[in-house]
């Protein structure tokens, strides 16, 4: 999660995430763009499953 939470900061989004016991869930949207998923998102996306590899 910090890994992740750095890579949004840089890249100046604020995703919506929840953690539970071992489970990681993560909502990518942007909110100034009334809550869609926009090129920003998709981005950040495959930055987070490059995180993953």
């Amino acid at each position: 999660m910090t890994r992740v939470a750095l890579l949004a900061e840089s890249n100046q989004h604020h995703p919506t995430w929840k953690n539970e016991w071992n489970k990681v869930e993560i909502w990518l949207s942007t909110h100034d763009k009334g809550n869609i998923v926009t090129e920003k998102d998709r981005f950040l996306s495959k930055a987070i499953d490059n995180l993953l590899l």
